[in-house]
């Protein structure tokens, strides 16, 4: 397996993470991409990092209960990114280990803007169900005003299905891993 490493220091709000390394596997096949995120032998052997996490962006219609409807983007993640990039919620949380499983109840977490801007600040938000890619997803977190990953686009990101007995994605580089490098 090779991997490329691109060092960036990377701002997320207000707080400037020097340890994360956005992970492009651009050699690696789709196979040992998804085996990084869900096989924890490999985890295991990737002794450098202290987390590791995956991503991709998605294109879902948001429908409010008003009617209507608005295309967002949606960053589609492993359960543990929020904890790689070091990132808390504003209110909430992030996801719970296994949510990123197949057959785990869709969940969503907001971005501030779409929060305030689609959602209208409703203090209530935190377990209110939302169409979202046409599946009634559960609102679990909002993040800070301020917070983005991996740019200011994304409104929501939600768990990422990742089934390791699936050839779906066989052979394709649609997945962006990150890891968090450990101190020393």
């Amino acid at each position: 397996l090779a991997v490329n490493f691109d060092m960036h220091t990377r701002a997320f709000g207000t707080t400037m993470l020097n340890t994360l390394l956005p992970t492009w596997v651009s050699s690696a096949t789709a196979d040992e991409r998804r085996r990084l995120l869900t096989d924890p032998s490999v985890r295991e052997r990737m002794r450098a990092f202290s987390g590791l996490a995956g991503y991709s962006a998605e294109g879902m219609t948001y429908r409010p209960e008003g009617g209507g409807s608005s295309l967002v983007i949606v960053g589609v993640t492993s359960a543990d990114l929020f904890d790689v990039i070091g990132a808390k919620p504003l209110m909430g949380r992030t996801f719970a280990p296994n949510e990123d499983r197949p057959g785990a109840e869709p969940v969503v977490v907001l971005s501030w803007g779409m929060w305030q801007f689609e959602l209208g600040g409703d203090p209530n938000v935190l377990g209110r169900r939302i169409m979202l890619g046409g599946t009634p997803t559960t609102v679990v977190g909002v993040m800070p005003r301020g917070f983005y990953f991996p740019t200011p686009e994304y409104r929501a990101w939600s768990p990422l299905m990742l089934d390791p007995a699936s050839g779906m994605y066989r052979g394709r580089g649609w997945l962006v891993l990150i890891g968090r490098v450990k101190p020393g």
